[in-house]
């Protein structure tokens, strides 16, 4: 068997279909979504990120939630400051393509991949829609 014959057979894990719709439901929620390039801590309970926003508007004082690269949720920020563009000009809320930097509270911190999010959105369930 020749190495296309061996990868061609090769099945898909049932944890990586569920991580994929989990992924994929991200992306068809309502609200806001921004991918995370970085995260650093800056002090104890404050951090920033860098991410592209993607859809959505994002507002400094606004909860978000965050997931890691299987779409599990991995912790929960407050934004504190918003910064649009490579000139990192200050803003009130996000736009759409652009790349930006977050300084950001944490709120929930007790994931043990939290430094490792993939994502950032503000509607974490329907019955958390009030908060976007």
């Amino acid at each position: 068997m020749g190495l296309w014959d061996y990868l061609k057979k090769e099945e898909v894990s049932p944890e990586y279909e569920k991580a994929k719709e989990r992924i994929m439901e991200l992306h068809r929620r309502d609200g806001s979504l921004a991918y995370i390039n970085w995260m650093s801590q800056i002090e104890e309970g404050r951090g920033e990120m860098q991410v592209e926003y993607v859809r959505g508007e994002m507002r400094t004082g606004e909860q978000l939630f965050l997931y890691d690269c299987q779409g599990n949720e991995s912790g929960a920020i407050e934004i504190e400051e918003l910064y649009i563009g490579k000139n990192e000009d200050t803003a009130e809320c996000s736009e759409n393509g652009e790349v930006g930097r977050i300084v950001f509270r944490n709120q929930d911190a007790e994931y043990g991949e939290f430094w490792k999010s993939q994502y950032a959105g503000c509607e974490k369930k329907e019955k958390n829609r009030k908060n976007c």
